[in-house]
């Protein structure tokens, strides 16, 4: 081969190894600002740290009335605040204790008046256990069964911590009430003789300034059906349950209920697919608006004492004066 076509080819090789490293600079340059637009999807922790994470989340006054679906991850816990009081529904995770504590200081809130365990799984109990060494619990409405299913060890241990902390255990009772602040919230039923665990969730109704919550734990529909008959479920938001899976939230259930919103707590990107998209297509069909912790983080609904209220999604999703 002679020089000139020697030094041709040295060029072309020269030439090709500058383009693969520029096009290498690009995409170092260039992805950064991808995940700027698409940001990290906290939501595949636990809790995300109860967040704050996205700028555009302004949370409202700590000292009005709410209810706050938090991002527990593959996991349920609900913050109700009413006056001076606090309520929760649900722990999340046994690991997720310290966090929920930090956060709820940051909520401005240093005691729980009354907590209900719906059932007697990890993803519901389990953050109880590190919250009542920090945090005064007044009250835990919680079964006492025990189903084949259930997680008896912690069980035990949640019981055990309550008793060690001073706080009342009470036994829910179909048709019994409590009341804080401006809010009421109803036992509608609690079937401890289900054999599965998930259908022995207690079924709760929250009201505040005329508006109402439904939460149904991780009943199937079996349960549903079953309420559907003989309750009066009409309510304006809804708590999906089983995280939105399939074996939930049916058609007629939905129709029977009719809430404006759904929501479903669940992880980013799960193992179980939650929430379904069977479950997620019979609720828009209907009219309701889905929102879920997965894509939406925190989801907090103001009330005020005029009727209306307020959502808002950590991802910066509000609607505004809803009656």
């Amino acid at each position: 081969m002679g020089t000139k076509q020697k030094r041709k080819k040295i060029r072309k090789t020269a030439n090709s190894k500058n383009r693969f490293f520029l096009n290498l600079f690009l995409v170092l340059l260039i992805l950064p600002l991808f995940f700027e637009i698409f940001p990290k999807d906290y939501a595949k922790e636990s809790f995300s740290d109860f967040g704050l994470i996205n700028a555009c989340f302004k949370s409202p006054d700590n000292g009005g009335d709410y209810v706050e679906f938090l991002n527990a991850g593959q996991a349920d816990c609900t913050l109700i605040k009413s006056g001076d009081s606090a309520a929760l529904i649900d722990f999340g995770l046994q690991t997720d204790g310290d966090k929920l504590y930090t956060n709820l200081l940051k909520r401005g809130i240093k005691k729980i008046d009354l907590a209900i365990i719906t059932h007697h799984h990890n993803d519901h109990m389990g953050g109880f256990l590190n919250l009542s060494e920090k945090m005064k619990i007044e009250h835990l409405v919680i079964s006492s069964s025990s189903a084949e299913d259930g997680e008896a060890q912690l069980y035990e241990q949640v019981i055990k911590s309550a008793d060690q902390n001073g706080t009342k255990l009470i036994l829910p009772v179909s048709n019994s009430s409590f009341s804080f602040g401006n809010a009421k919230l109803n036992i509608l039923s609690c079937n401890d003789s289900a054999v599965e665990e998930n259908n022995r969730s207690i079924i709760i109704k929250v009201n505040i300034f005329g508006k109402s919550i439904l939460f149904t734990g991780d009943a199937d529909s079996s349960i549903e059906q079953e309420i559907v008959q003989k309750l009066n479920l009409k309510c304006d938001i809804l708590k999906m349950g089983h995280h939105g899976s399939a074996g939930s939230s049916d058609s007629s259930f939905l129709k029977a209920v009719n809430p404006r919103f759904a929501v479903a707590s669940c992880g980013y990107d799960n193992l179980y697919s939650h929430p379904s998209d069977l479950a997620v297509e019979r609720a828009k069909k209907l009219g309701i608006t889905v929102l879920r912790t997965d894509l939406d983080y925190n989801i907090r609904f103001s009330f005020s004492p005029n009727g209306n209220y307020t959502v808002t999604t950590e991802r910066g999703v509000i609607y505004d004066n809803i009656r």
